[in-house]
């Protein structure tokens, strides 16, 4: 591909430019004031007088902007900006492109009133330049005021690509001074459907702004028309300013000349390489959703509108992630986010959606654990803006990868903290225990987000007694961290077991502290009680009881479980795996001393990650006809198999002996008493699953109790 042509290509820096009427090499800088009529529109030109490559245009680019704005900003560009001989000025009312003379410098900049152009930028561009192309710049999009500065948006982005990478759809990347033009850099739809709607700060061939209004009904007519017209005197036949008035008068807007030069010039893109203090500072957009509809308008316009495999859900949602993150206000940290049918993650995406205020989050990719579930993230897809999802290993006792999800977390989330600043609200949820290192570390950098930490288990301990052991010092932040404690006036732990400092650092920073029951907040509490006084009474103080979220009653509709269930039978579903302190023990056990007639008027299900180990297990004991075993479904899928058995089980953890208080709560109860199917539970005295509202209950451990409850059910198939 050829590099588009235009009526008259401009020369490169550093040919032979010849100058405009007038003009002398080494002169000070000009501003070239325009005249302006009645309405505001430009209606001549003042007389040049020194060489100029570039001219660099304000006009009002809203009505918002008054005209001593635009003066203000010509003005501030002709002292400061345009040390050089090799720029001009001229200000418009309007973009009225008809008031500008026939005969230009080769090169236009835009500049929109208000807005500031960094010293070094026409330099860049200039020095970047190639015929035919459109010469982009790094923006920033900053507050009404200035005091702020956001570089995270696509336009950047696309600046920021490091090199040419051939074929169609090159962009070029200036190397500046005697950098090469691109090699086939043509036109190409690719590039062109990505050419942002704009147009202030792009160097562009002066040529296009002429043809431009021609083209659009308001070009040069008359005496400005002529050939050697350029920066000379107005001609007094002419009128006002030096022209006949346009047939249609009345200015363009930015995305008119934006629609020009893509549809009709087609043009290649070039960037100059960031360079410090070259930046043009816009504040025509000084709010994230206006950024992100602009960014839409044409990184997401091809998308949406190109032939696509993609469902317009698919593609709707793409916007809405766009927007919810131009919004959002809260950074959500959960190591195993959905979609991973992780229990933890699962309730904190349920936790996000109850807010109901858009959100970014955290993860980490669990793959190699976890089965994934798309439907899970459907939860908060009218909330959740970017989803990061860091990479490595996954354990949770790996203090290394800690240190690694940490460092590119931070990475993730640093465009929109440059952007926008900090988060206002930070929410994370432990397990798993490396979510509360991302979230301290925020918390650390920037004190005034409020941070609310939940525990969905107590970390340190396990559930047999014993403490859960990792050596923090692979975790480079854990100093930067301890240092925020320090400087909050409170104790850091000398321990450098990581999973008692991952605790601790929580209590430590935390502005709330949220609990699912209140038998484990005692427990945690209790702990740090004998060691640490402060922290413990900062702790009760802020600490918070709610328990795991139950969604309404439309989800467990949404997907139809491909599950048969035997007619004539009374059929009992159990959902989760077995280990140590959840024994199949607890139900195989009493089943198989049932007599064989109550056993064949029973049908327990049980729905697991390792389906044929279950299996395998009730050939041997011969309960393979009354217990059958299948792979756990996809969450939806769950919720609705839940609906259709006449009986859910579901047992407390075994920690009697252990503990003198059972400090959890089964998430399971949560999902169990949104189905209107009635729940069988074996208990704990004292537990707090024990003071639920079930409709059956029985002493964990108590086989005797099991059997009779298991008679009463087969009694009466279909539901006691």
């Amino acid at each position: 591909m050829t590099v588009p042509a235009t009526l008259s290509d401009p020369p490169l820096p550093g040919a032979s430019n010849p100058p405009p009427v007038g003009g002398s090499a080494g002169a000070a800088p000009n501003r070239q004031t325009a005249s302006t009529d009645s309405e505001g529109r430009a209606s001549g030109v003042a007389p040049s007088s020194q060489t100029a490559d570039v001219v660099v245009i304000v006009y009002d680019a809203g009505a918002d902007v008054v005209e001593v704005e635009r003066q203000r900003t010509a003005a501030s560009l002709a002292r400061q900006t345009l040390e050089s001989s090799r720029f001009a000025v001229v200000e418009l009312g309007d973009l009225e492109l008809a008031a500008l003379p026939a005969q230009l410098p080769p090169w236009a900049c835009l500049v929109a009133a208000g807005d500031e152009l960094d010293p070094p930028l026409l330099e860049a561009l200039l020095a970047s330049a190639h015929p035919g192309c459109v010469t982009l710049g790094y923006t920033a999009l900053t507050t009404p005021d200035g005091s702020r500065a956001g570089f995270d948006q696509a336009l950047n982005r696309l600046i920021g690509v490091a090199a040419p990478t051939g074929g169609e759809g090159v962009v070029a990347v200036g190397g500046g001074e005697g950098a090469a033009p691109p090699v086939d850099a043509g036109p190409s739809s690719r590039v062109v459907g990505q050419l942002p709607p704009f147009v202030h700060g792009w160097l562009l061939p002066s040529s296009w702004l002429l043809e431009a209004a021609a083209e659009l009904g308001s070009g040069p007519t008359g005496a400005a028309a002529e050939a050697g017209r350029g920066w000379s005197e107005p001609s007094a036949e002419a009128g006002p300013g030096g022209r006949e008035p346009a047939a249609e008068p009345g200015g363009l807007t930015a995305t008119d000349l934006w629609r020009w030069i893509k549809t009709r010039r087609s043009p290649a893109l070039a960037a100059c390489p960031p360079t410090a203090g070259a930046v043009y500072r816009s504040r025509r957009l000084p709010t994230a959703v206006s950024q992100v509809a602009d960014e839409l308008a044409w990184r997401g316009s091809e998308r949406l509108l190109r032939p696509s495999k993609e469902t317009p859900a698919t593609r709707l949602q793409y916007v809405a992630s766009e927007l919810n993150h131009a919004a959002a206000e809260t950074l959500a940290v959960s190591y195993a986010f959905a979609p991973f049918m992780d229990t933890a993650g699962i309730v904190a995406t349920k936790r996000m959606m109850a807010k109901g205020a858009p959100f970014d989050a955290v993860s980490h990719s669990v793959r190699a654990h976890v089965k994934q579930d798309a439907g899970l993230l459907g939860l908060v897809q009218d909330t959740l803006g970017h989803l990061y999802r860091t990479l490595g290993p996954a354990d949770p006792a790996d203090t290394p990868g800690v240190d690694e999800f940490a460092r590119q977390s931070m990475l993730a989330i640093q465009p929109r903290l440059d952007a926008r600043g900090p988060y206002r609200q930070l929410y994370s949820r432990a397990q798993w225990p490396a979510s509360n290192v991302v979230a301290a570390l925020v918390k650390a950098r920037f004190p005034q987000t409020f941070w609310q930490a939940e525990f969905s288990d107590p970390l340190l301990l396990n559930m047999v007694g014993e403490e859960r052991q990792a050596d923090r010092a692979p975790i480079a932040c854990a100093a930067e961290i301890d240092a925020a404690i320090r400087r909050a006036g409170l104790p850091v732990t000398t321990s450098q077991n990581y999973f008692e400092w991952v605790e601790d650092i929580a209590f430590a920073l935390a502005d709330e502290i949220v609990f699912t029951n209140p038998n484990q907040r005692d427990f945690m509490l209790s702990r740090l009680e004998r060691s640490r006084s402060e922290l413990a009474a900062r702790g009760r103080e802020l600490a918070r009881v709610s328990e795991h979220p139950t969604l309404p009653a439309a989800y467990y509709r949404m997907r139809r479980a491909p599950i048969k269930l035997p007619p004539g039978r009374t059929n009992i579903g159990y959902f989760g795996n077995f280990y140590a302190t959840r024994s199949a023990d607890d139900l195989l056990g009493p089943l198989s001393r049932l007599a064989p007639a109550a056993r064949r008027r029973l049908a327990l299900h049980i729905f697991t990650e390792k389906p044929k180990r279950v299996r395998e297990t009730l050939a041997e004991a011969g309960l393979d006809d009354c217990v059958f075993a299948a792979r756990a479904l996809p969450y939806f899928e769950f919720l609705n198999a839940c609906t259709r058995m006449d009986w859910l089980v579901m047992a407390d953890a075994h920690v009697r002996g252990v503990y003198p208080l059972n400090p959890y709560l089964p998430s399971k109860w949560s999902d169990y008493r949104g189905s209107g199917t009635k729940v069988w539970a074996m208990t704990e005295d004292g537990s707090i699953l024990s003071g639920k509202p079930l409709d059956a209950a029985t002493p964990l451990g108590d086989d005797d109790a099991t059997v009779a409850m298991l008679e009463r059910l087969a009694g009466d198939p279909g539901g006691a």
